[in-house]
């Protein structure tokens, strides 16, 4: 995977996908990737951000099974904004399912950009709400 950089993360995510499946250890794969992982976050076309939700989401569940549950949460928080980036509802309710499930072990501000995403997502669904409405009248 280091020589093809372009398959970092598709290769991470059925890596991690095969250790929540198998119970693997992954930590040393992900340690020695860690610098090309911290660059996936820059990404912003349609399908590397399909993939880095997908990572993101796999590897919150990954540490969730590992006891790294503040880790875990705010992989979910971050998969959260990548599902709404990218308006994909259902994985943004697997996120909310996922969010709920971990929230004792969420710090409060973590609880906090949590209730802020919900309220935005509401706010906008009141705005086209109000925007259809007022369009049908």
């Amino acid at each position: 995977m280091q020589d093809n950089p372009e398959e970092i993360l598709p290769g991470l995510n059925t890596i991690l996908q095969a250790a929540l499946m198998y119970r693997l250890d992954v930590g040393d794969i992900l340690h020695t990737l860690a610098e090309q992982i911290d660059e996936f976050e820059s990404y912003e076309d349609v399908e590397n951000v399909s993939y880095y939700y997908s990572y993101c989401y796999h590897l919150a569940l990954y540490y969730r099974k590992y006891d790294r549950l503040q880790d875990a949460v705010g992989l979910t928080v971050q998969a959260m904004q990548l599902a709404d980036q990218s308006g994909n509802d259902r994985n943004f309710k697997k996120c909310t399912a996922l969010f709920e499930s971990l929230r004792e072990s969420a710090t409060a501000e973590q609880i906090s950009e949590y209730r802020q995403m919900i309220i935005q997502c509401l706010d906008e669904y009141e705005t086209d709400r109000h925007f259809i409405v007022k369009s049908v009248n």
